[in-house]
């Protein structure tokens, strides 16, 4: 984006080329820009206002926008909704899942547990800058195994997780009262692929 140009001016970097001759067509990208402000709600003045006058979140809206406008074959989004508020951020999981739809593949970064389950069809685990695992969620948490057993010790809470229901509770009645049993969640697959959790709304 150039701080200095409004929406239309930032719509218009991506359609230039379609012009004729040495005329810009400005239609296009004036149409682009109202539907954007619209949909996406972006606080501003008009579409003329420079993009650099107005806040991280509505700057990031005109992006996610712009780009989604262009068709593309492959949509790559790393924290798209970082600094938007709640409303804001599900107009941009519509506008991905729309995508998705459409047959655009889309690749999503982020650390915000229930959208990767409501987004993902497949989730790649990279642990300490190397490829760890690539699967759907439900096949992730089935080869950690679909029932965890929970239980305290002097120093922490012990996680032993079990393929089949009957093993898992065979092993609670083995432990403490203060022993839980629960079914594995995909937090629990990162928490032992990678060591550590992540975020939940």
């Amino acid at each position: 984006l150039v701080g200095s140009m409004g929406m239309t001016g930032n719509m218009m970097l991506r359609s230039w080329r379609k012009g004729k001759g040495p005329f810009v067509d400005s239609k296009g990208p004036e149409k682009l820009a109202n539907d954007v402000w619209k949909e996406l709600e972006v606080v501003t003045p008009s579409t003329a206002f420079p993009v650099r006058r107005m806040s991280g979140g509505n700057v990031q809206k005109v992006l996610v926008g712009r780009e989604i406008a262009q068709d593309p074959a492959v949509l790559m989004s790393a924290y798209a909704v970082r600094g938007l508020d709640i409303n804001s951020s599900y107009n941009i999981y519509d506008l991905i899942n729309q995508q998705k739809e459409r047959g655009v593949a889309v690749i999503y970064v982020g650390e915000d547990l229930d959208v990767l389950l409501a987004l993902c069809d497949r989730i790649i685990v990279i642990n300490k800058g190397k490829l760890d695992t690539v699967d759907a969620p439900a096949a992730l948490i089935a080869d950690l195994g679909g029932f965890c057993v929970d239980e305290p010790t002097e120093d922490a809470t012990v996680s032993h997780y079990f393929r089949d229901r009957s093993e898992a509770i065979d092993y609670l009645s083995r432990c403490g009262d203060a022993a839980v049993l629960r079914t594995t969640t995909l937090e629990d697959v990162f928490v032992e692929r990678v060591g550590s959790r992540l975020t939940r709304r």
